[in-house]
């Protein structure tokens, strides 16, 4: 019980840890996704932010500052001067990041363009992509998501730049039109050939992703840290709990009923346990189940008593039988034959025939004696074996010669079958005696004209015999009932058998007790066919009180006589 317990509750502690154990991961898992969004989210922001105050810087310069500076230094300056410290914006926003400290340093930032006039802002593959399908797509806007550079997560955002306009010609259209000074500090071969509404840049962004990403893991962890501790703890209460209120009640119950079962505890005491009602509820039913056994016990016992009587008033009355029938049987058929020989004076016919009745009557009922004082004595479980040594062949023909004044009375043939060995069989012969007396008795009395054939033969070293006769036969259906106790086949027109049904099945109790069997096969209207077979050598060559098996008493099978 205590191993049962434990079974239990260890089953429902590793499907609440499965339960937990599989809640706690998806719940890892979804606040470590929800962090990773906040954190492209929050990346998102800042580059919002960050191209926000550099697209204002670019307007701030283009719209305002310098108009009014060329209007100031027009009347001091060629046309041929260039200051990109005023005139160009990128250049500008560069500097001012410099020295603004925005939190930017760590991200990538370009104003990127195809063939750009600084090599700096040179887009590179992904980025010179982007710009092409700005000029072919003029709703297009921006790109941004997650991607691998070098290596590394990054988030990336990709937006319209610089579109170019009539103004913006003046230093892009042709080397000989743009400033000299412009084309010195710069060369004659970058950023020429621009078109008016030509998109020449774009505002590229990248913010490492992988710091964050370890932060947001890192919550996760920490959460699975505590979740585990909290499971660690749930379980120890869940352990504790369980050991007080199911594991010790329930090993109670199992001591309990363990010392019911050796029987060093009365069942009428029952088990007695203690713990939550559903425990105790058991308990309940366990001592209304042992004092429901123990009343079983007592009315078993009582019937057992009465069966040990009745079968000492059985035996007791077979005793008596055995003395108070036999002796008077005996009597009765000896003065018949004394009768017979006209000691007491000259017989007539008819008193012979009285005098034959009055004999054959007797034997007839001293064989029905003799029949229910051999099945009690197999009944009882006791059977003596008696073991000598004798030839099968010369026991068959003994046999034969027994009946063959009867069988002639029917106006049968009967003979033995030929003898092809001269083996010895070490067992019983009374008992093998018997069987065939009984076996061929059964044939001659059912059978009906014809020849009952006894044939002894060899398989190996078993003994077998047929008895085949050309009688009425056995219906198959009622094969197996031939050698049940009391039990008498009729077929046909055929006059009710006399005797005491018991025949085949002492037969067949006293071939199992020899280590063989008996068999019948049987056609209805041709005849049967008893086989025996038996070990020539019975397995316990000593002389025996050998107990009968339960299937091997009167009435494991099956009689016709």
């Amino acid at each position: 019980m205590r191993n049962r317990a434990r079974s239990i509750t260890g089953r429902l502690v590793l499907l609440i840890v499965i339960v937990y154990v599989a809640s706690s991961v998806a719940l890892v898992a979804l606040v470590r996704d929800q962090l990773r969004e906040h954190v492209l989210a929050d990346a998102r922001d800042r580059a919002d932010l960050l191209i926000t105050r550099n697209l204002a810087i670019h307007s701030y310069f283009n719209h305002e500052l310098k108009p009014e500076l060329f209007g100031l230094t027009d009347p001091v300056l060629d046309d041929g001067s260039f200051e990109p410290s005023w005139m160009s914006s990128t250049y500008a926003v560069r500097r001012i990041a410099s020295y603004a400290d925005t939190g930017s340093g760590a991200y990538y930032y370009k104003e990127c363009a195809i063939d750009a006039r600084s090599p700096e802002n040179e887009a590179d593959t992904y980025e010179a992509e982007f710009l092409r399908a700005l000029n072919a797509d003029p709703v297009l806007e921006e790109r941004a998501g997650v991607r691998a550079v070098d290596g590394e997560q990054v988030f990336y955002l990709l937006k319209r730049g610089e579109v170019m306009e009539e103004q913006c010609l003046l230093c892009h259209s042709t080397p000989d039109v743009a400033p000299a000074e412009l084309v010195a500090y710069y060369g004659p071969d970058r950023s020429f050939g621009r078109e008016v509404g030509e998109v020449a840049s774009a505002l590229s962004i990248r913010i490492p992703l992988e710091v964050a990403y370890a932060g947001a893991d890192g919550v996760a962890i920490r959460l699975s840290g505590m979740l585990l501790g909290l499971l660690l703890v749930t379980l120890a209460v869940m352990f504790a709990f369980a050991r007080r209120e199911v594991i010790r009640p329930l090993a109670l119950v199992g001591a309990s009923a363990r010392e019911i079962a050796s029987g060093t505890r009365p069942l009428r005491d029952g088990v007695r346990a203690s713990g939550p009602s559903e425990i105790r509820e058991l308990a309940g039913t366990i001592d209304e189940l042992a004092l429901e056994i123990d009343r079983r016990i007592t009315e078993l016992e009582a019937a057992n008593a009465q069966v040990v009587a009745a079968n000492a008033a059985r035996d007791r009355f077979l005793a008596n039988l055995s003395h108070e029938l036999r002796t008077p049987l005996n009597s009765v058929i000896g003065f018949a034959g004394t009768m017979k020989q006209e000691l007491a004076g000259p017989l007539t016919a008819e008193q012979r025939t009285q005098l034959d009745m009055i004999a054959n009557s007797g034997r007839h009922l001293l064989g029905l004696v003799e029949e229910l004082l051999e099945y009690s004595a197999l009944d009882a479980g006791v059977e003596r074996v008696t073991v000598s040594r004798f030839k099968p062949c010369e026991t068959v023909v003994g046999v034969v010669g027994l009946f063959q004044p009867a069988a002639a009375e029917r106006g049968l043939e009967l003979e033995a079958g030929p003898c092809v060995h001269d083996h010895e069989a070490h067992t019983d012969r009374s008992k093998v005696e018997q069987i065939l007396i009984n076996l061929v008795g059964n044939a001659v009395k059912f059978a009906e004209h014809g020849t009952v054939t006894v044939s002894p033969s060899l398989e190996g070293d078993v003994l077998r015999i047929d008895v085949a006769d050309a009688g009425p036969g056995i219906p198959p259906d009622r094969l197996d009932a031939v050698f049940e106790e009391f039990t008498q086949v009729r077929t046909g027109d055929v006059a009710k058998p006399t005797g005491t049904g018991l025949g085949l099945a002492i037969s067949r109790a006293h071939a199992r007790l020899l280590g063989g069997d008996i068999t019948v096969e049987s056609v209805v209207g041709a005849g049967s066919t008893f086989t025996l077979r038996i070990p020539l050598r019975y397995p316990d060559a000593s002389t025996t009180d050998a107990p009968i098996a339960e299937k091997d008493r009167p009435g494991g099978d099956g009689p016709v006589g």
